[in-house]
C-alpha cells in the first residue's frame, strides 16, 4: 500500500483559510490490506499539523480518497504537506510517503497617516496635502483602493495603488482648505487596513475665554454621556460610523448631515450606561 497523491492542500491558500487536507490512498497488493493513513504539515508553528485515520480491509488495486481534519494555516510562504502509509508486512515501503509543496498567501496592508498628523493644530484658511504612508506587508503583490475621507465635510477620494509584496510608497489625497472646528481624517483600503488622524483649526487666537478665566483648548477632554441626543450622528476611532454604541469612546458629529457631512464640529464624548 502506498499514498497515490496529496490533493490537498495544494497550489495557492490564503492565511486563515480552513482547507480540509486530503490525500488518495492505493492497495497495489494482491490481498485486502488494514492500514493506517497520516498527514502533517511542517508550518512553521510548534507542534504543526498531524491527524490520522484507520482503514480496513482496503482491497486489492483499490484506492481510498482520505480527508483527514480541517486545517487553518498560522504561518506564511511556502510550506509542505506529507502523507504516508503504515500498513503490516508492507513489502515496498519506497511508496508509502508523498510529499507536496504549497504557498500559504498572506494579504496585508499597513495605513499611516503622515499629514495631518493626530493632534495637529492649523490656523483657518491653511491648504491641506493629505499624505500617508502604504506598505504591502504581505508575501503576494496587491492591488488596493485608498479611500480618503475627511469628517465632517465628506471630502470623498479614491486612488488605486499597486505594491509589490513588501513594497511601501506615500500616497496623497486631494488638497483642502481648513475651515475653524475639529476634525478626524480616515485613510482605509478595506477590509485590511485603516488609519484616523484627529485634528482641529483655529479661528483667530484658537482658545476659549470661560467664566472664570480660565482658558480651555479646543479638544481638551470628553464629555460623559448617559445617552447620545436624538438622531446623533457618532463614528468610532476609525472613522466608521456607529448605528448602535455601546459604551465606550465615540465621536459626535454635532451640526452635521446624516452622513457626517456639511458644517458642524465633532465632540469626543464617552458613553456610558
Amino acid at each position: 500500500v502506498g499514498v497515490e497523491a496529496i490533493l490537498a492542500p495544494r497550489g495557492t491558500i490564503d492565511s486563515g483559510e480552513a482547507v480540509t487536507p486530503i490525500a488518495v490512498v492505493a492497495n497495489y497488493g494482491t490481498s485486502a490490506e488494514s492500514l493506517w493513513a497520516f498527514m502533517a504539515i511542517n508550518e512553521g508553528t510548534p507542534g504543526g499539523y498531524f491527524d490520522s485515520l484507520w482503514l480496513t480491509g482496503l482491497a486489492p488495486a483499490q484506492r481510498e480518497t482520505v480527508a483527514f481534519l480541517d486545517w487553518t494555516p498560522r504561518g506564511r510562504d511556502s510550506m509542505t504537506a506529507t502523507a504516508w502509509t503504515v500498513c503490516a508486512d508492507d513489502t515496498f515501503p519506497q511508496d508509502d510517503t508523498a510529499k507536496a509543496k504549497f504557498l500559504v498567501r498572506v494579504k496585508s496592508i499597513e495605513i499611516h497617516i503622515l499629514v495631518p498628523q493626530a493632534g495637529d493644530t492649523f490656523d483657518s484658511g491653511v491648504v491641506i496635502t493629505p499624505q500617508c504612508r502604504v506598505t504591502n506587508t504581505g508575501n503576494v503583490s496587491l492591488n488596493v483602493d485608498l479611500r480618503f475621507c475627511l469628517h465632517p465635510g465628506g471630502y470623498p477620494f479614491v486612488r488605486n495603488l499597486n505594491l509589490i509584496a513588501g513594497g511601501s510608497t506615500v500616497a496623497s489625497g486631494l488638497p483642502f482648505t481648513t475651515m475653524p472646528g475639529q476634525y478626524f481624517y480616515t485613510v482605509e483600503a478595506l477590509p485590511m487596513a485603516a488609519d484616523t488622524s484627529y485634528f482641529w483649526v483655529r479661528g483667530g487666537a484658537g482658545v476659549d475665554e470661560e467664566a472664570n478665566g480660565e482658558r480651555r483648548m479646543a479638544n481638551s477632554g470628553a464629555s460623559v454621556l448617559r445617552r447620545l441626543p436624538p438622531g446623533a450622528v457618532v463614528f468610532d476611532a476609525m472613522g466608521r460610523r456607529v448605528l448602535n454604541p455601546r459604551p465606550g469612546v465615540y465621536f459626535l458629529a454635532e451640526g452635521a448631515g446624516a452622513n457626517g457631512q456639511g458644517s458642524g464640529r465633532i465632540r469626543k464624548v464617552i458613553l456610558q450606561r
